[in-house]
Formats: structure tokens, sequence, C-alpha cells
């Protein structure tokens, strides 16, 4: 596929994993490639990986919006072109159950890096490591911005509804509090946040 540049194969992407990254990155990477060793078999794999700031929960807090939800649904990836770059992105559809600050819409849509697409010469799936991954049905408490790239809202959601997470800005259910979804040692509670954004 000439027009992808950084292909390797899952044993290599393996390799890459599991000597680049800290335990947390590849036990993500477990978790995704489980998911969706299927969808691997007969794709072209890429695998990106940056570095994520270190953990700074005050920093959370100055998110523009801040909220409570379930994963509605998680769109087909689409594969796009930004900045000379190729790469997939994958929309997801986000039901607001509480708004803890800003004013979003009863249901957003939150835009993600990575995921399997389907191309005329064959398919690619990308992944990132430090891009959260989502699961229908999913309850998840999310810090957000607005993203900037207008022109490319869904059809059926306005520009107002459109967002990316922050840095550290997915954290999952359980057990009563939300644990981040690379650190699973790290933990906020809804009054926890609440408190702090007073």
């Amino acid at each position: 596929m000439k027009r992808i540049i950084g292909i390797v194969s899952i044993l290599a992407l393996t390799f890459i994993v599991t000597a680049c990254n800290s335990n947390n990155s590849e036990n993500t990477f477990e978790d995704k490639k489980s998911t969706h060793m299927k969808e691997l078999e007969g794709a072209y794999v890429s695998h990106g990986s940056g570095s994520l700031p270190e953990l700074n929960i005050k920093e959370l807090y100055n998110s523009s919006y801040i909220i409570e939800g379930i994963v509605k649904e998680v769109s087909d990836s689409e594969y796009t072109e930004e900045d000379g770059i190729e790469m997939n992105y994958t929309n997801v559809v986000i039901e607001v159950s509480e708004t803890l600050k800003g004013n979003p819409k009863d249901e957003i849509v939150i835009r993600r890096y990575g995921g399997m697409t389907e191309l005329e010469d064959g398919r690619i799936f990308q992944y990132f490591t430090e891009s959260p991954h989502y699961t229908e049905g999913e309850q998840v408490l999310l810090f957000l911005t607005s993203l900037e790239e207008k022109s490319k809202v869904p059809t059926g959601f306005n520009a107002d509804q459109y967002f990316r997470t922050v840095a550290h800005g997915k954290w999952e259910s359980n057990n009563g509090k939300y644990v981040h979804y690379i650190e699973k040692d790290k933990e906020l509670s809804v009054e926890e946040v609440k408190n702090k954004i007073k």
C-alpha cells in the first residue's frame, strides 16, 4: 500500500510496543489486540506512540468541559489527511448524563485517533497507544475541549457538539468511582471533581 508510511506487521507491532512502551501501555495494547485480533488478520497495521505529559489532576479541572456520560455509539473509522499526515480517526457518540462544567448538548461526539478502515487497495488498522478506546455502553468521566476542525463534524451533529479529550481526559467507571484509562491505580470521584471546580 504505497499511500501508507510506516506499515508494520502484527509481529513487528508487538515487538515495538514491548520494547518501547511502559507496562501500562503494553497492557493497553494487549486489551486492544484481543478486542481487534480478528480485524487485525489480513490488515496492514500501523502503530503510533507519542508521550503523554505527566498526569496532573489539577490541570484536568481547567478543562473547558467536564461531563459524565454513556458511550452510545462508536462509528466506523475514516481515513483522512491532516497536516500532510494520513491517519484513521473514529467518532464516538456520548449521551451526557451529568454536566460538571461547561454547557454541552445532551449528546456530543468525541473524535479519537485510530481504528480500522477499508480502502480500495486493502485495510489499515491504526493504533495509537495514548488514544483512549471506547466501548458502547461504557460509562465514562470525560475532560474535554472543543475541536477546531468544524468541517469534519459528523452528519446530524452541530459544531458545538464536537470535542476531543484533553491529555489524560478519559476516566472509566469502576466500583462507584472512575479510574484513569491507562493508569488504573489513579482514581477520581464525581464529588471530588465537583468540589474542586466550585
